[in-house]
């Protein structure tokens, strides 16, 4: 198999770099948005989302040969990796990773004795109304899953329907302010999409959320955000202090994190001893 590097580059001059170049800026103020929602939707950290969308990019830049072929995360991968990984280990846990680690590995494997094989005849027998109906299933898998997001409310179920019912009976104690953001966002880039289609709305819509939690403390109304390594949840329940208190906790176990693992040991060591030392004390006083 003869290896060709930057096909898809090639041959360069300087007018098409420039189109290429800005396709590239108008690719990326779309799918910067939606990975972060992909990675939601696959149970993984936030930041794997960006991982998802930066590698694979630069890997089909230099191995890649198509001028038209647009490498990204995609909603119905992200459905599949939640639906299938979900029941052997908790969602966005290390033992989670390692698993969705392996299956893109053996994926790409698989993919690349294809290529060697030449099987890509193979996708001519896919039928398109099967396709159709797989994605139509997949758009519904993913709009049940961020329900319970958009509410505010509490949906743990693997099962879409199940899911579905979770979120309908725990709608009288949705998260007002949770509802109001998620509907202002929809609103925005529905409204946008209508009357200005070639602006970047869903990035917009990103960036304008992010400084509008920093500036109006999210968290502290009872909005879910995310964080370094954190995911704040917040139910009905939440009381304003709740966030400022959550994020002092993030603080420091981010200082311990800093350390040595053997220092951390240590001390959890001492604390121990301590607390066998104030049972015993008790019990001695009592024969005193």
């Amino acid at each position: 198999m003869r290896l060709s590097l930057f096909a898809g580059l090639r041959p360069l001059s300087l007018k098409p770099s420039v189109r290429d170049i800005l396709a590239g800026v108008s690719l990326a103020s779309i799918n910067i948005p939606q990975v972060l929602g992909y990675s939601r939707i696959a149970g993984a950290p936030i930041i794997s989302g960006l991982y998802t969308l930066l590698l694979p990019l630069v890997a089909f830049a230099v191995f890649g040969s198509s001028r038209h072929l647009v490498v990204a995360a995609d909603s119905a991968t992200a459905a599949i990796f939640s639906g299938s990984l979900s029941r052997l280990a908790v969602p966005a846990s290390a033992h989670y990773m390692a698993l969705v680690g392996m299956v893109a590995l053996l994926t790409a494997g698989l993919l690349l004795l294809a290529r060697i094989f030449k099987l890509g005849f193979l996708a001519d027998f896919l039928s398109r109304t099967v396709l159709t109906g797989f994605l139509t299933g997949v758009g519904f898998q993913v709009g049940i899953a961020m329900l319970g997001d958009m509410f505010g409310v509490a949906a743990g179920s693997h099962n879409s329907l199940v899911r579905l019912w979770q979120v309908l009976v725990s709608l009288p104690h949705f998260n007002v302010p949770t509802l109001a953001l998620s509907m202002t966002v929809a609103a925005g880039v529905l409204v946008g999409v209508r009357y200005a289609p070639r602006l970047p709305l869903s990035l917009i819509a990103v960036v304008a959320t992010i400084a509008a939690s920093r500036a109006f403390h999210f968290a502290d109304h009872g909005i879910a955000v995310t964080g370094r390594g954190i995911l704040l949840r917040h139910d009905h329940r939440a009381k304003r202090g709740d966030g400022a208190r959550i994020r002092a906790a993030s603080s420091r176990e981010r200082g311990r994190e800093r350390r040595h693992p053997w220092a951390v040991g240590r001390e959890r060591g001492r604390g121990a001893q301590r607390g066998l030392r104030g049972q015993r004390e008790p019990h001695a006083d009592r024969h005193g």
